[in-house]
């Protein structure tokens, strides 16, 4: 991984706007009404830890990651202070990664994300006789991980054990569909009426959820979507929670495209675009081919026509299908399209004069939401596809 804060151009390069970031923040904040958990798991989606971290990290003190691994990896001891805390959320079945974190523990907070795993802390705890803080991960519907809502014996004995200081509560919705959630909040609300009265932070939405639970709330002429629910309950589950857990809605990504709409309503922006360095041109005449020969994939050009080549193919970003991008050049920009089947590491690009200045794959016109749902793959996969190895640039403008 290379990272840059010059403008030059020799590999494929995300640039990311760290004002944007910061005001997405600001207004998730001020739209929830609630604080925030930033999730900063596997290498920040792909964009880099110590780059976003170092733009949200004044304005944020809760941030979630994978696990034990990643918090030494990125060494977030070493630039956090004691009022900081960071959410292990799959936190590791590793004696040694634990005894090291205990160094640690004023800034941890393990989730006890299974049983299994509370046995697992257990028997250490009581060896070393220290206390830990945890957070309960609550199953409500997901059927991943968590402990069931309606375990009820098994939640006391982990809310009793004597050396856990129970921090938190959380669970995590399967969907967006609003449905989903309304189901999974009343199974939420049956597992804490067995526990009134405790001093919990409690979390629920994630950036899905945040969205959807924003629309309803924000704009009463939605509500006609829930004629069938008790609303009164449905926003007072909501509100028992002072925390939500946003991951890429920070960055202004929507989790899918079918949240695209609400994101832009809600004035949340993208800050990321990839910009793909031109290495060559070609001509084509009519009727030939471009690259490799599939019988699935149209890869012939209908009249005389110049090939762009870019560098970056399916090596550094999940796609498969054609891709648009958006070209400038000494006449003005517009948007093409990949042309012939993906390679591993340059893509073709229909255009319509040598004069290329730049390229982008997503940028303030073209989204990364829409160029994952046209290729039938999740938006997390482009993001986190970042992480290939010496393959990526990153730039901060």
């Amino acid at each position: 991984m290379r990272i840059s804060r010059t403008k030059d151009i020799c590999y494929p390069t995300v640039i990311i706007n760290p004002y944007i970031i910061k005001n997405n923040i600001k207004i998730i904040r001020e739209l929830t009404k609630k604080d925030l958990i930033v999730v900063l798991k596997s290498n920040a989606y792909g964009l880099q830890f110590n780059i976003i971290f170092d733009i949200i990290k004044d304005l944020v003190n809760r941030i979630a990651l994978n696990n034990l691994r990643e918090f030494f990896e990125y060494e977030v001891h070493k630039k956090v202070s004691d009022n900081f805390k960071v959410l292990l959320l799959f936190p590791e079945f590793d004696e040694n990664l634990v005894y090291q974190a205990l160094s640690f523990k004023n800034i941890i907070n393990f989730s006890v994300f299974s049983y299994e795993y509370f046995l697992f802390l257990k028997e250490i705890l009581l060896k070393e006789k220290t206390v830990l803080d945890i957070e309960l991960e609550i199953d409500s519907g997901m059927n991943r991980t968590g402990i069931k809502f309606f375990e009820i014996d098994k939640i006391k004995e982990i809310l009793d054990f004597k050396f856990f200081n129970v921090k938190g509560i959380y669970t995590h919705l399967r969907s967006d569909n609003i449905y989903d959630i309304y189901y999974q909040l009343l199974n939420f609300k049956k597992f804490l009426d067995n526990f009134r009265g405790r001093n919990w932070d409690i979390h629920i939405l994630n950036s899905a959820g945040v969205l959807r639970f924003i629309q309803y709330f924000n704009n009463l002429d939605n509500l006609d979507d829930l004629k069938d629910f008790n609303l009164k309950e449905f926003f007072s589950i909501i509100n028992l929670s002072n925390l939500v857990r946003v991951g890429i809605l920070v960055y202004g990504i929507a989790p899918n495209y079918e949240l695209l709409n609400l994101k832009n309503q809600f004035n949340i922006k993208n800050s990321i675009k990839i910009k793909l360095p031109v290495i060559g041109i070609k001509e084509v005449l009519k009727s030939e081919s471009v690259g490799y020969l599939n019988k699935d994939i149209n890869g012939v050009v209908e009249e005389d026509s110049l090939v762009g080549l870019v560098y970056g193919g399916y090596s550094t970003f999940p796609f498969s299908k054609k891709l648009l991008f958006h070209v400038y050049d000494d006449e003005g920009d517009y948007i093409t399209n990949s042309i012939g089947p993906m390679s591993m590491d340059v893509t073709e690009i229909l255009i319509r004069n040598r004069n290329l200045k730049e390229v982008y794959l997503v940028d303030n016109v073209l989204n990364l939401e829409e160029q994952a749902f046209y290729n039938l793959l999740p938006v997390y996969n482009y993001l986190t596809n970042l992480n290939s190895n010496n393959k990526v640039d990153f730039i901060l403008i």
